[in-house]
């Protein structure tokens, strides 16, 4: 069975790109040539679109649930099609809670045979205790999947409760990570590290050398490509430093995880006339992100 870190980590080096691409599609955003109830063939054009350029795509739960009963039933079709593009799922939906409640949340989103919607990766809460994500990091085990825990979020109020909690819940991956090992050196035991605070990065990345990370915050949110790429950079100097070992493969090198675009990919789409006007800027906004991005990493790999 293949490991969601052995999946990621191929697509990045097959792509060179360290993009995922987000999908947080509302009626707004929608062009005028789709009818208000097409999110499907919006979703469909945007996977089209960004094929060729993202190492990934993270669909948030919360746009769909907007869209009711229908909404969810496209976001579980999305997922399949994903697959078919050669996509990787990360399921954006920050679910924790205790005990029998945790493990229905990784029924629901982990793996092919998931109720709701099957994701390759789930973003999960911490913040009720360490004993609520083992029923997640079970599901992993048993399915081939992986989680992207929350250590330091990309809003502004994030450090007025996390400051004081992020070493810990970090500590606390690095220690897991080997139950998510891939053979590519990372582990599938992922952590949630905003690019608005790039120093934090650093730190984050020097207690979890291994877990692979998704980085929100760049674009949008304010962040620079150099700032969202710093914990990824400090992963490749790592990764030189024990190229010649036998723990390292080429495929190891440079990649620390990915820094996820969501609404600077569907920017300018409500003005779209045309499908292929859609896919294009799409593709036009992708290619740029992950340009930046990877451009950070190409050097010494």
């Amino acid at each position: 069975m293949i490991t969601f870190a052995d999946k990621l980590c191929a697509r990045i080096n097959k792509v060179n790109s360290v993009l995922c691409a987000g999908f947080d599609p509302t009626a707004e955003q929608m062009p005028v040539f789709l009818a208000r109830n097409s999110l499907l063939d919006f979703g469909q054009i945007f996977l089209e679109a960004i094929e060729p350029y993202a190492a990934c795509v993270k669909f948030n739960v919360a746009f769909f649930e907007a869209f009711g009963i229908q909404g969810l039933q496209t976001l579980n079709t999305l997922t399949k099609k994903a697959r078919t593009h050669g996509l990787p799922v990360i399921i954006d939906a920050k679910r924790g809670d205790i005990g029998n409640t945790a493990a229905a949340y990784a029924r629901a989103w982990l793996g092919e045979d998931a109720t709701c919607a099957a994701g390759d990766a789930l973003t999960v809460n911490p913040y009720l205790g360490f004993d609520t994500l083992e029923p997640f990091i079970q599901r992993c085990k048993e399915t081939g999947t992986g989680l992207f825990v929350l250590v330091r979020t990309s809003n502004p109020g994030a450090s007025e409760m996390q400051a004081t909690v992020s070493d810990t819940v970090a500590r606390f991956l690095s220690t897991r990570a080997a139950e998510l090992m891939g053979a590519c050196g990372r582990s599938g035991l992922g952590a949630v590290v905003g690019a608005t605070d790039a120093n934090y990065q650093l730190t984050a990345r020097a207690l979890m050398a291994t877990n692979l990370f998704l980085v929100p915050g760049y674009g949008a949110q304010g962040a620079s490509a150099s700032d969202a790429m710093l914990g990824l950079e400090v992963q490749r100097s790592m990764q030189r430093s024990i190229r010649g070992s036998s723990s390292a493969t080429p495929s190891a090198i440079g990649i620390g995880g990915v820094v996820n675009s969501s609404r600077g990919l569907v920017q300018g789409a409500a003005n779209s006339t045309t499908a292929s006007e859609l896919q294009q800027l799409i593709q036009s906004n992708a290619g740029i992100a992950a340009e930046q991005l990877s451009s950070r990493l190409k050097s010494d790999l």
